[in-house]
């Protein structure tokens, strides 16, 4: 057997193991009593971070979204009992951090009736500055806004905009929502651990969107994987969900909403949010079954 078949070989076997796990455990939980004591105090499940964790771009976020797929996985184990999604839409790490540390802030409180915690945060701090940046380069082209631009517009959006680059001055710019970033998300997950010091923290790594046929997407790729490192770094305090590592498997354009010129939007789609939860799930089952892959 070649190296290459040998190699498909085991990672199939890997995929059907986790299959008949998951399927195992949902038909196990969901026609079997459970047998979890009844909890003296809640045990629910927040979630933080950003228009990802909150689902924007979906249908039903309410539904769709990874957390709130994530949250009907731990309820059907028994594992929690009640959803608190956090998110905000826009939020940068400047944001989460003033929403948990405001005089009037119910945040702490509601971290500290938590069994599971997801965080996501760190995206919108070079998101926004990028989104300027591109909206400059729209203008240049003549394009105030997408949705009205004519044909021909968008077969020049089209074929420029993958070339486009950063200069030096947009690169230190997006700089700056890095070092910002840095500097705050360990202190985010201060005000989690103070708050919620026995709870099971699971943190996402933040993805790259752009495509990587796009000029800019090894910019991006470069700012991004800086914040990662920073969130890798302090792993010893949580579980990591390397969401960055499985889109970039997969494809930005197979698990994101974005698709120029007919869509811009870089949230996850469906898809995306569906493979998001069961890295989360994944991450959860190997806490409990140790022997879990």
């Amino acid at each position: 057997m070649n190296k290459t078949r040998k190699t498909f070989t085991v990672w199939t076997s890997k995929i059907m193991m986790t299959i008949a796990i998951l399927l195992t455990t949902v038909i196990t939980f969901n026609f079997m009593p459970l047998t979890v004591q009844a909890a003296t105090n809640p045990r629910n499940y927040v979630a933080l971070g950003d228009s990802v964790p909150y689902g924007y771009g979906l249908a039903n976020p309410e539904t769709g979204s990874y957390t709130a797929l994530f949250y009907r996985q731990l309820k059907i184990l028994g594992y929690v009992d009640d959803f608190y999604n956090l998110s905000v839409n826009g939020f940068t790490t400047t944001d989460l951090l003033y929403s948990m540390r405001s005089d009037d802030s119910q945040v702490p409180l509601t971290l500290s009736k938590a069994e599971v915690i997801t965080l996501n945060i760190g995206g919108n701090n070079i998101l926004g500055p990028m989104i300027d940046i591109v909206n400059d380069a729209l203008n240049d082209l003549g394009i105030s806004d997408v949705s009205q631009a004519t044909p021909a517009q968008l077969t020049q959006l089209t074929t420029q905009l993958p070339r486009f680059t950063l200069n030096a001055d947009q690169l230190a710019t997006l700089q700056e929502g890095v070092d910002v970033f840095s500097y705050e998300f360990p202190q985010i997950i201060d005000e989690i651990k103070r708050a919620a010091p026995n709870a099971k923290l699971i943190v996402s790594t933040i993805y790259n969107p752009i495509p990587s046929y796009f000029a800019l997407s090894s910019d991006a790729d470069a700012l991004i994987s800086a914040m990662n490192d920073v969130i890798w770094a302090g792993k010893k305090n949580y579980r990591v969900a390397d969401t960055y590592a499985v889109f970039k498997s997969v494809g930005s354009l197979v698990v994101t909403n974005f698709a120029p010129p007919v869509s811009f939007d870089i949230h996850p789609n469906a898809l995306g949010h569906s493979m998001m939860a069961f890295i989360h799930f994944k991450i959860f089952l190997k806490d409990l079954i140790p022997s879990f892959y």
